[in-house]
């Protein structure tokens, strides 16, 4: 807590192959298809852009990192009251106290041309992207501006 590097700067990493299933395989157990995305997220040089808005429900999302950088997205749904400037303050000074957000799916820093798909339920409320990966100027992404908050209908 209160630390600037992220853990995986640290070598909180490993390699990981995903290979088709082979050899004999449970009974009853089938691979499952890769989930129908219908929001994209892009994330860019220092910013985030929905391809459409976030509305109450269920959310399949396609993140894309369309950016020169490495890049995640934080994804949060705000404590009544709350801005995302209140989380990066808690985030940032020791994560004292009640956290003024939940966090919600998103991604870990990934490169260039990369792209996930996320699921999760959206209620009514106040919501926050924000990257804490670090620029080559050795500041957040988030301090660069690469946040967004967005309101859930």
């Amino acid at each position: 807590p209160g630390e600037q590097m992220p853990h995986a700067a640290k070598g909180m990493v490993l390699p990981l192959t995903v290979t088709a299933s082979s050899g004999v395989a449970q009974a009853g157990t089938t691979d499952a298809p890769t989930p129908t995305p219908n929001v994209h997220l892009v994330l860019k040089d220092y910013g985030f852009a929905f391809s459409k808005p976030i509305t109450a429900g269920k959310h399949t999302i396609h993140i894309m990192n369309e950016g020169q950088q490495d890049h995640e997205a934080i994804l949060l749904q705000l404590a009544p009251g709350k801005r995302l400037a209140d989380f990066n303050a808690w985030a940032n000074t020791g994560m004292k106290g009640p956290p003024p957000a939940r966090p919600m799916a998103g991604i870990a820093a990934m490169a260039k041309g990369r792209t996930a798909i996320v699921t999760d339920d959206f209620t009514p409320g106040n919501y926050a992207l924000t990257c804490f990966v670090t620029a080559p100027d050795k500041k957040l992404h988030a301090e660069h501006g690469m946040n967004l908050e967005f309101d859930v209908k």
